[in-house]
């Protein structure tokens, strides 16, 4: 699963047409004081409010089973192709940290989408406020028909289908987003705890990387926020302070902490992943010149 099924829209329209249809039978679209749209715009906020917390809570077994089946498929396989050369053993002390990142992704991935909906919402009722009180045919589709009133409404407030899909591509964007986040950040505390040189980079190999010739993304708009992942393809980063390093086994080289954007797969949107190099050996062949006389000596003795 990428996405939630839409059990309920994540927007507020529904609410929004309940009040028009009301102003319109009521025949007060025609002279809406201030002091009654205000009154209809609170009654808005209250009954979108309520409309998100219902959203918000029949997202939510969804939301953390979406996320949980990724945070699954990391524990029952996905650690040892990022980790090589760790036995599966060791995770158990790491688990209560795992199971930190997996329920700070459920939790930033609901305040991500209560975020954009509350922007959703605020943007209706900037259009409602226009609607309600502009009397304008191109806006109304009638002054005087009730229907046309209403379909009026639909068209020019509620009706925007680019709107409610942004929202959904929005919402799936956010989970797969902190589900890549969540295993990235395991994989790090994987590498950290367990004592890792450094690691490589692995990006996915097709058109969405960004920074890829001919691609959806070819040109980085900002390194800062997220870098030209196409050219990171392969490449050995160094962990600082690392025990290869302080004991004169390797020399100093790129380290991950200089990488503007973040390691793999923390940028936004990044679908990267980092692949833990905790022995010499290990090493990249393209990246043995890195590799000390004495860290020569050291990785013989342990053949």
């Amino acid at each position: 699963m990428t996405s939630p099924k839409k059990t309920i829209s994540p927007l507020a329209d529904d609410v929004l047409i309940a009040f028009a249809t009301q102003m319109i039978e009521q025949g007060k679209l025609d002279q809406v004081s201030a002091k009654q749209l205000e009154k209809v715009i609170d009654d808005y906020r209250t009954a979108s409010e309520d409309k998100l917390k219902i959203f918000l809570d029949r997202l939510t077994p969804e939301l953390r089973y979406t996320i949980k089946h990724a945070y699954n498929k990391f524990i029952n396989g996905g650690f040892t192709k990022t980790n090589q050369g760790v036995s599966a053993y060791r995770l158990k002390d790491l688990r209560p940290r795992y199971r930190k990142e997996l329920d700070d992704a459920i939790t930033n991935s609901l305040a991500l989408v209560k975020t954009q909906n509350e922007q959703t919402m605020l943007l209706l009722e900037k259009k409602f406020r226009t609607w309600a009180t502009i009397p304008s045919k191109d806006l109304r589709g009638s002054l005087t028909n009730k229907a046309e009133m209403l379909k009026g409404f639909k068209e020019n407030v509620t009706g925007d289908k680019d709107t409610q899909r942004a929202a959904w591509k929005h919402l799936g964007f956010v989970i797969r987003d902190q589900s890549h986040k969540m295993t990235a950040a395991m994989d790090k505390i994987t590498g950290d705890e367990l004592g890792a040189i450094g690691f490589i980079w692995h990006n996915r190999r097709d058109q969405r990387v960004v920074g890829t010739p001919g691609g959806l993304y070819p040109i980085v708009k900002n390194p800062e926020v997220h870098g030209n992942h196409y050219e990171r393809e392969g490449k050995f980063y160094l962990l600082r302070d690392n025990w290869a390093t302080e004991n004169g086994y390797i020399k100093d080289g790129v380290y991950a902490d200089t990488l503007k954007d973040g390691e793999p797969g923390i940028p936004i949107g990044c679908r990267c992943v980092r692949e833990n190099i905790f022995a010499i050996d290990d090493i990249p062949d393209k990246y043995k010149n890195l590799i000390t006389e004495k860290g020569k000596k050291y990785a013989f003795e342990f053949e």
